[in-house]
């Protein structure tokens, strides 16, 4: 084990020298599951999702309970429907999901950030001293793992955390500005370190990307051209629509006066279309699925805050109305009407979903799993995978040459090595399995 870690390092400082300088990511990619047995593997997606779905539960939490003194049940069920509408809509599934050094380094460090700053949150506003100790020095291995993480999560991360500092400065909190020093210190510090690595250099070099100013116009864009275009389906709007009688409750019963909406929603859609600058900057695109899942994920998550902070600034504006009038403030509970309305918006939901995956069976991600496993391409699939690791563990072929696969299930495949074995693809895996040559026939 001891040698597995320490060869992961290696890795880890190899390419921080020489290729890319997000070196936590790179020692994550580099104890891929497969290592410790090929069925191993599998763990992969359980790891993903555990760690958006623990990442956004524990941020939501610590943001609307611990510090807004929202209704945690309320908090509960907007951050359900956020995950459900995050999971089932994503966008680059495979390479998301399944593919775990793409998934790992995007994904994984994504709900790993959202960990980051809930415990920055709650090292604040945890009541128990020995609770917020314990916030602190996790919050700074956490600031450690998200500086030296992929770009797109470590910008938006150093974004929020510089606003989060002016803002404690201008109200001269600077008692709880002390207190998060280290955690901010250890980030800065990781961060710093990933943008100045030598690899970064090399890589520039061999790879066309955009001036910094077009880098940032552009991402603006495709907020618009990716986000509100082809990413906010009906599914997703009815998800929103769903979100808004829990989150009009919630803001209804909290003290905080929600100021500056207009500039509060502009900082929403700059922070939502940084995630993709650096990738802009550094490739000229975001074409790869797992950029892409990555700024869907984080597009519904920002979205969801910016309605939390919209629906809360009329509340306490209509509110002050109500009381320079002399007229009663209504209940704070859920009406009737809005019981209704959410009901029925629960059934058309259904309905429309049973209908879309009629007629696309792979238009969620869970229907498509269902969908790969009823049709049998996922099981061609894991016997297809089966056979070829029996060839490459058999001591007497030396140079192996594989059947096509038969299936390419959508959640499960990502590419396949081809039929040259001067491929990069090819080359790693004879060289894992200790082979002269492995190539597909007839690739």
């Amino acid at each position: 084990m001891f040698a597995v870690l320490w060869q992961a390092v290696l890795i880890a400082a190899d390419d921080f020298l020489h290729w890319m300088g997000y070196f936590t990511a790179i020692f994550m990619m580099a104890l891929q599951p497969g290592i410790f047995g090929e069925h191993v593997y599998a763990a992969t997606p359980w790891i993903m999702l555990g760690a958006l779905t623990f990442g956004t539960m524990y941020m939501l939490r610590a943001l609307f309970v611990k510090a807004l003194g929202m209704p945690r049940d309320l908090c509960r069920c907007v951050t359900m429907i956020l995950l459900l509408m995050t999971v089932q809509c994503l966008v680059g599934r495979n390479e998301a999901l399944y593919w775990y050094c793409g998934a790992v380094n995007y994904t994984f460090f994504y709900g790993i950030a959202l960990f980051y700053l809930g415990t920055l949150l709650s090292a604040v506003y945890d009541k128990a001293r020995w609770k917020r100790r314990c916030d602190l020095v996790l919050a700074c291995f956490l600031g450690i793992m998200v500086g030296g993480g992929n770009y797109m999560t470590a910008l938006t991360v150093a974004i929020v955390v510089a606003s989060a500092v002016i803002l404690m400065i201008c109200q001269k909190a600077l008692f709880r500005l002390r207190a998060l020093l280290l955690p901010i210190a250890c980030f800065a510090a990781a961060f710093a370190a990933s943008c100045l690595a030598p690899g970064n250099a090399y890589r520039s070099e061999i790879t066309q990307g955009m001036g910094a100013v077009k880098a940032v116009f552009v991402s603006l864009y495709y907020f618009f051209d990716y986000c509100v275009s082809d990413w906010t389906t009906w599914a997703v709007l009815a998800g929103f629509l769903l979100m808004i009688p829990f989150i009009w409750k919630m803001v209804r019963s909290t003290d905080f006066p929600f100021p500056f909406p207009l500039l509060t929603l502009l900082f929403g859609y700059g922070l939502t279309s940084a995630n993709v600058t650096p990738p802009l900057y550094a490739i000229g695109n975001i074409g790869a699925g797992r950029l892409q899942a990555l700024f869907f994920m984080q597009y519904l998550l920002l979205m969801t805050l910016c309605m939390v902070y919209a629906l809360g600034w009329l509340s306490k504006y209509l509110e002050k109305r109500q009381k320079e009038r002399g007229v009663r403030a209504e209940d704070k509970n859920l009406s009737y009407p809005a019981f209704v309305a959410t009901a029925a918006l629960a059934v058309f939901i259904i309905f429309a979903s049973a209908l879309c995956v009629y007629v696309d069976p792979y238009y969620y991600t869970a229907s498509s799993a269902v969908t790969d496993l009823m049709n049998g391409s996922a099981k061609a699939y894991g016997e297809a995978y089966e056979e070829r690791v029996s060839q490459l563990k058999d001591p007497d072929v030396s140079e192996v040459i594989f059947e096509p696969l038969p299936a390419e299930p959508e959640l499960l495949f990502f590419s396949d090595i081809t039929g040259s074995m001067d491929s990069w693809e090819n080359r790693a895996i004879a060289r894992f399995y200790g082979k002269e040559s492995v190539v597909v026939e007839g690739r």
